[in-house]
């Protein structure tokens, strides 16, 4: 796969999860978290976490536009994708993720890693 379709891959579902936290906060929490989570009480964290999402996002779908891909940027992307799954796991373990989400979006997030690190790998 090309390096440019792996980018433009992680921009899509980096925004993804962004527009779900920002767009609806609500329906996010209660889909991915249970409710010993704290941020059921409050969607401002959701709402702040998919601010942050959405800047990578458009950076790494800028990166496509402008055929500016680098091992840099696919680098980037693959710690995001890399480290969630730590965070999930962590979640889960003290309750405030439910364990069916943290596995399934764990598994994805490890595999967006993969690619963006072959991808990497690939460019010159």
């Amino acid at each position: 796969m090309q390096p440019s379709t792996v980018l433009a891959l992680s921009a899509a579902g980096t925004a993804s999860y962004s527009a779900q936290m920002l767009v609806a906060p609500e329906t996010f929490s209660k889909v991915y978290m249970t409710d010993q989570a704290p941020t059921q009480k409050t969607k401002t964290a959701w709402r702040w976490f998919g601010h942050a999402l959405m800047g990578s996002a458009v950076g790494a779908a800028l990166a496509v536009k402008n055929k500016e891909v680098t091992k840099a940027v696919l680098y980037g992307q693959a710690a995001q994708w890399g480290t969630a799954p730590m965070l999930m796991a962590a979640q889960a373990r003290s309750g405030a993720m439910k364990n069916e989400m943290a596995i399934a979006n764990g598994a994805f997030c490890l595999g967006m890693a993969a690619l963006t690190v072959k991808a990497a790998g690939d460019l010159k």
